[in-house]
């Protein structure tokens, strides 16, 4: 995309572009443990693996030194927690909004800045949690917004229930869903 980018080979049209609070919650569910978080030694494991990984993919070549430890530091500067802790539920909110910014905000905002210099653009964060038991049973309750759950409302789905269950979306997703469609 970069490469098209560069040589202006992409359409100029009004775009939306978003992504959820907690796009990839659901890779660290522990699924024999509703409330189960991380350890200091998975979190400085996990970041660090990401750092190195993304390292190794953007130097393939002697051209570029990079200090692999400097990196490293500079990340956990921004999202170790302060004052250090030990609790596992912080550790697993603190990594999440981690991967979440290098993955989904951080790209969102690199495109959308780029496109808005050609056409309208839009940007959001989600962090509205479907209140209907039908889009949220099976996942924890510390799980916020999750892939996707932005689409619930988009594509109006409080409003496709079962016959047999007509109560199954709850009235406020519904009312929220208008007005994200109306949006």
């Amino acid at each position: 995309p970069a490469k098209l980018f560069e040589r202006y080979q992409f359409e100029k049209v009004p775009i939306l572009i978003g992504y959820t609070n907690m796009e990839d919650a659901l890779l660290l569910n522990k699924e024999d443990v509703e409330d189960a978080g991380i350890t200091k030694q998975e979190y400085d494991s996990m970041v660090n693996d990401i750092v190195l990984a993304d390292l190794s993919l953007d130097v393939n070549n002697n051209t570029c030194f990079t200090n692999q430890q400097h990196i490293s530091e500079t990340v956990s500067f921004f999202y170790d927690p302060i004052p250090p802790t030990n609790n596992e539920t912080i550790l697993r909110e603190l990594f999440l909004k981690y991967y979440m910014e290098k993955n989904y905000g951080a790209p969102s905002y690199m495109f959308a800045k780029y496109m808005s210099k050609h056409a309208e653009t839009y940007t959001y964060r989600f962090d509205l949690k479907p209140l209907s038991t039908a889009v949220t049973e099976g996942i924890p309750s510390w799980v916020g917004v999750v892939h996707n759950f932005d689409l619930v409302y988009v594509l109006g789905l409080p409003y496709f229930s079962s016959p047999a269950d007509p109560g199954s979306w709850d009235n406020s997703d519904k009312r929220i869903s208008d007005i994200i469609m109306r949006l």
